[in-house]
């Protein structure tokens, strides 16, 4: 258990790692099957573009608030850059979380997949996944930012396209995700705010 930790590229989790205050990402950080945890007061500098985690992220709730969990997955293929040197294509999605309501002590465990969930038609899904575990009992919102090549569905032929991953699994209820047009908002808010 760690107050403050940095972590640097190229750092491979051993074991499990708690850290309680800050912590500094510069990088990628792989944690394999381990988890990096957060505790409830801990928060992380610099997590955007190149820098985050592959692999677990679990981060401690004891009441509400907001975190952005910095995950991704490994680097793309070389890409030729400008001056033709290949370089890797960062693939830092992360998870932002606005927890509403907690009881108890509560956690989420956050992990991005770089491929399409098993049972979904590739031709209508984003080619990305989150796997989130919930330990305890908190309510949240939750947004999910993927990649631009994520998306196989062309979104300026639709004003909405959404899609329920549970459906595969033969489940009602649960996730919905929708991909909306400017428009499309646009009438959701009035349709809205008649309720």
């Amino acid at each position: 258990r760690f107050s403050n930790a940095d972590l640097t590229g190229g750092s491979s989790l051993a074991g499990d790692v708690a850290v309680t205050g800050e912590l500094r990402l510069s990088g990628q950080i792989t944690t394999g099957a381990n988890v990096l945890e957060l505790g409830c007061a801990a928060f992380v500098t610099v997590p955007a573009g190149t820098n985050y985690v592959i692999g677990n992220v679990k981060k401690d709730f004891c009441s509400p608030g907001s975190f952005t969990f910095p995950v991704g997955t490994a680097p793309a293929s070389p890409v030729a850059s400008a001056a033709n040197a290949p370089q890797s294509v960062a693939e830092y999605s992360p998870v932002s979380v606005n927890v509403t309501a907690v009881s108890g002590p509560s956690s989420l465990t956050v992990a991005a997949t770089d491929t399409f969930l098993s049972g979904l038609t590739t031709s209508t899904a984003v080619s990305r996944y989150w796997t989130l575990t919930e330990t305890g009992d908190l309510t949240a919102d939750v947004t999910f930012k993927y990649l631009d090549e994520d998306v196989i569905v062309d979104l300026s032929q639709v004003d909405a396209y959404y899609f329920a991953p549970q459906k595969c699994f033969a489940s009602d209820g649960g996730l919905w995700v929708a991909v909306m047009s400017p428009a499309a908002l646009e009438r959701a808010a009035e349709i809205a705010a008649t309720d």
